[in-house]
């Protein structure tokens, strides 16, 4: 097998691919099936933790919704490390940003709810959508949000004001055939009463 110095490897040539194994991407190639690799698990714990430690030197200081993807990634590689690995890497910078992602996202989710408002017959879409954006969070990010009483609130009274719709335009319609009957009925009668003449 070909021996690379650590040097050699830079940390934008670790692939996560699909068989859920790290390597190192040694053709520089953005597609999984045209790879040159080598398993990073051949290799020193050392070079491993050096290339994590690279990620994590590579996050960004402030943290936005579009860094997620890197963060995450970061996360994922530094969890994925042995016991002796993570000694290693300093993950300060990664638990941070960590942090802070999942503040943002605390964030978001109390905006959406707040964004309900007043309940009303018309509040259906921003209520789903704050209940999808809720559900879609990681239970961390769940203890976080501080409004999900004030959601559950508003699902309910939503509810409660389509069932009354709903039972009115039952009333509704009971009462539009109950005329109609009616009128049947007094029409019956006036041609009957003609007939009698």
């Amino acid at each position: 097998s070909v021996n690379y110095q650590i040097s050699e490897l830079a940390a934008a040539d670790m692939v996560l691919a699909s068989d859920g194994n790290l390597y190192y991407n040694t053709n520089h190639s953005n597609t999984e099936d045209d790879l040159t690799v080598f398993r990073v698990a051949q290799y020193t714990q050392p070079l491993v933790a050096k290339s994590v430690q690279a990620l994590i030197n590579a996050l960004p200081e402030t943290v936005t919704a579009d860094d997620e993807t890197q963060i995450m990634t970061a996360y994922a590689m530094y969890n994925d490390l042995k016991a002796a690995a993570k000694e290693l890497v300093d993950a300060t910078r990664l638990n941070a940003a960590v942090a802070e992602l999942e503040n943002q996202q605390a964030a978001k989710a109390d905006s959406l709810i707040d964004a309900i408002g007043k309940v009303n017959k018309k509040s259906g879409p921003a209520i789903q959508a704050a209940r999808s954006y809720y559900d879609s969070l990681s239970d961390t990010v769940k203890a976080k949000v501080t409004k999900l009483s004030v959601l559950e609130a508003a699902e309910a009274k939503f509810a409660k004001l389509s069932n009354s719709n709903a039972t009115m335009i039952i009333l509704a319609v009971a009462a539009v055939v109950i005329v109609g009957a009616a009128v049947t009925v007094i029409v019956i009668r006036k041609k009957k009463s003609s007939a009698e003449e």
